[in-house]
């Protein structure tokens, strides 16, 4: 559980920067006047909609982890403490 939890944090990581290099593309855009910028207004913002697309693939692969990894696993721990907890209950009857 452990590990499925760190390689989750590392994915929030990755999203997170991701998502920064996204926001840094976009608000790259504000350099340049449309019209007046020989084309380059145009390549910064296809650059950011490019890193759009990563940024909700990437964010696509953090939900499918939570609910087919974690959530499950989480699921697990409770059930076994749950029994645990019912043991521990039973023993001391």
């Amino acid at each position: 559980a452990e590990a499925n939890l760190s390689t989750f944090e590392g994915m929030i990581e990755d999203f997170a920067a991701a998502f920064r290099l996204f926001i840094t593309d976009l608000t790259g855009t504000k350099q340049y006047a449309c019209g007046e910028s020989q084309g380059k207004f145009v390549g910064q913002v296809s650059a950011a909609q490019s890193q759009l697309l990563i940024v909700k693939s990437k964010a696509i692969a953090l939900r499918n982890y939570y609910h087919n990894t974690l959530k499950p696993s989480v699921k697990s721990l409770r059930t076994t403490c749950k029994e645990a907890v019912a043991a521990a209950s039973q023993e001391a009857k």
